[in-house]
């Protein structure tokens, strides 16, 4: 059983490192709900958030190191 006051704190803190990301210019490409997905064919999952995010621009370094 997950408790209520658990999901709302995680939900909060998703919320807030989002926030966090924008603030600082790095572009959020997506958040999904996995659990709402995993509904959609039939399975359960505890509730879980993927987060995609990133700000790589071609011009900086870190770019070219591994090229």
């Amino acid at each position: 059983m997950v408790y209520p006051l658990l999901l709302q704190y995680l939900s909060r803190l998703g919320n807030a490192i989002e926030a966090i990301l924008q603030a600082k210019g790095i572009t959020i490409f997506a958040r999904i709900d996995q659990r709402v997905e995993a509904k959609k064919v039939g399975l359960s999952l505890r509730p879980t958030q993927l987060l995609l995010f990133g700000n790589l621009k071609p011009e900086h370094p870190s770019w070219w190191q591994n090229r």
